[in-house]
């Protein structure tokens, strides 16, 4: 009897024992096999520090060059002159090229941040100097680099490199402020992650930058800096970039060479002419919408037409605003990275407005991405709010500064937008091509209307005319912007853009189906400013080293300043 007893006690906590078993083997998660996301090892991140003579790194190369001397040769200088007088018909009086070789960069490194410092240690006048940090699109030699020739045998487009479309890129990276209230000697610090993220993905194309002085105001400033010829290597220009490795770009087992091709002088004209304009020659990448105040939650994607309205006042009184924008968006990824553009201009057809008045109307680039069927007044994209409705925030929704003002005195005409700053900026950063806001300026109520790239008539759309050349030392004219999928290109001619006229014949197709892929919101951040250090700090080791968490790769929106 006691033995049964004790048979049905085990029996029983062998029962229990298996369902509790069985209970912990349900509920087990699905990622039982391996650890679970939120345990997943982190993604390294690893810190490189670039200075002339640092464990033996000798890619460091700059050069002063001087209006003064126009044709000496200043390397081998232990300092650097940064010099403006506004008091001269032609302000800038010494500026500084400077490259770092970054070959040691994977290439499929992405570029977290980038940071180049400057230390100084004299001046002429306490008074502050803006320096604009500048892309080079050109080959140049430290001991031959003058203010009248990039290299022996050869002349810059314009002295000084000063070309904005040959010789240095005109939008600065970043830029410095030199302030009287800092001592003589200081360490200043330039953003330049998105130049350092083009050069690891493009390192034939690593000419280097250019720095520029600027004052705008009647002063004559002159500020001298160490080189990497400097006696004290801790105070040498250093180039400090942050990175991790994508393991969703293969890196690549041979780097293009250096190109050694002798670059010639400019054309006298374009030597590829690009019009891009949906259904013309097979190309469908146009998208537009617009945003319109009162239907503040209707996508007008497929409309044939593109609204452009100032209210000035309605039935509350006077009110001056927006009261509908359009959004445009053209694919240029057929154009190659490193093009030259030499002029972009956007046609668009008005051909209806709300009465007699007349319409001005400023071009702007977008700085965010927006969903392009479902954009909306109150949204870019299905639950992410526009910063301000109607994509409305200057310098966090689209850029303030506008790339043209037109005047439209009348309906039933082509109006053409000089865009060229905005296509060469996305030809150089196609991820950052969000398309470009038009927005309405006058006194009084009124409202055009333009066609839309759904309209039937398909010479009536909108059309985005882009004349470009490429440099003789880039290795080949192969377009290294071209979709990766196969997608219909414009046609390229060497022919100037003819005079866009509407025509009669009806040609409509179908509007091509789009998906959105929301990208990170720009952060704006003002542009770096001086550390007020007297010497310089501690840096970095140069070696990569992997750090334990990751950082997001931040956005930069350069925030405009009128140098002109």
């Amino acid at each position: 009897m006691l033995g049964r007893r004790w048979f049905h006690l085990a029996l029983a906590a062998g029962i229990c024992a298996a369902f509790a078993g069985l209970l912990l083997l349900l509920n087990l998660p699905s990622s039982a096999a391996g650890p679970t996301s939120s345990h997943a090892a982190p993604t390294p991140v690893y810190t490189r520090v670039y200075r002339q003579g640092l464990n033996g790194y000798a890619g460091a190369a700059d050069v002063t060059i001087q209006r003064a001397f126009p044709n000496d040769n200043f390397e081998g200088q232990t300092y650097l002159r940064l010099h403006c007088n506004d008091h001269t018909r032609l302000p800038e009086q010494a500026g500084v090229l400077i490259r770092f070789d970054l070959s040691d960069l994977p290439r499929n490194a992405r570029v977290l941040s980038a940071a180049f410092q400057l230390v100084t240690f004299s001046r002429n006048i306490t008074d502050d100097l803006l320096v604009s940090f500048h892309v080079l699109s050109r080959t140049w030699e430290a001991r031959e680099a003058t203010w009248n020739r990039p290299r022996a045998g050869e002349a810059w487009a314009t002295p000084g490199a000063n070309d904005t479309w040959y010789d240095r890129r005109e939008e600065w990276e970043s830029w410095a402020l030199f302030l009287l209230t800092n001592p003589p000697q200081a360490r200043y610090t330039w953003d330049v992650t998105e130049a350092v993220q083009y050069w690891v993905e493009q390192p034939q194309w690593n000419h280097g930058a250019k720095l520029l002085a600027y004052i705008g105001q009647r002063r004559d400033v002159q500020y001298d800096a160490y080189s990497s010829e400097a006696p004290y290597p801790e105070l040498r220009p250093q180039l400090v970039v942050t990175y991790t490795l994508d393991p969703a770009v293969p890196t690549p087992t041979d780097v293009p060479p250096t190109p050694t091709a002798t670059p010639t002088r400019r054309p006298d004209g374009p030597l590829y002419r690009g019009t891009f304009q949906q259904g013309l020659n097979g190309y469908f990448g146009v998208s537009d919408t617009y945003l319109y105040r009162r239907a503040p939650d209707i996508s007008f994607s497929e409309s044939i037409s593109l609204h452009l309205r100032w209210q000035d006042k309605d039935e509350t009184g006077f009110v001056d605003r927006d009261e509908s924008n359009p959004l445009l968006h053209f694919d240029l990824r057929s154009i190659p990275s490193h093009a030259l553009v030499t002029s972009a201009t956007l046609y668009l057809y008005a051909f209806h407005q709300s009465n007699s008045s007349y319409l001005d109307a400023t071009s702007h680039r977008v700085l965010r991405d927006w969903d392009r069927r479902l954009a909306t007044w109150r949204q870019a994209a299905p639950g992410v709010p526009w910063h301000t409705e109607g994509c409305g925030a200057p310098d966090r929704d689209f850029q303030k500064r506008e790339s043209d003002w037109v005047d439209m005195p009348a309906a039933g005409a082509w109006y053409a937008f000089n865009v060229r700053d905005m296509v060469q900026h996305w030809v150089w950063y196609p991820n950052q091509n969000f398309g470009l806001l038009l927005k309405p300026h006058v006194d009084v109520n009124v409202g055009y209307s333009f066609y839309s790239s759904e309209a039937p008539t398909q010479t009536l759309r909108p059309k985005l005319v882009v004349e470009y050349w490429l440099p003789a030392d880039v290795p080949t004219a192969t377009p290294a912007g071209a979709s990766p999928t196969p997608t219909p290109s414009p046609t390229l001619t060497a022919t100037p853009p003819s005079t866009p006229t509407p025509a009669d014949t009806a040609a409509p197709s179908p509007s091509p189906t789009q998906t959105w892929t929301p990208t990170p919101t720009p952060t704006i951040t003002p542009s770096p400013t001086a550390t007020e250090t007297a010497f310089p700090t501690a840096t970095a080791s140069p070696t990569a080293t992997p750090s334990a968490t990751a950082t997001p790769r931040r956005l930069v929106v350069h925030l405009p300043l009128i140098m002109k």
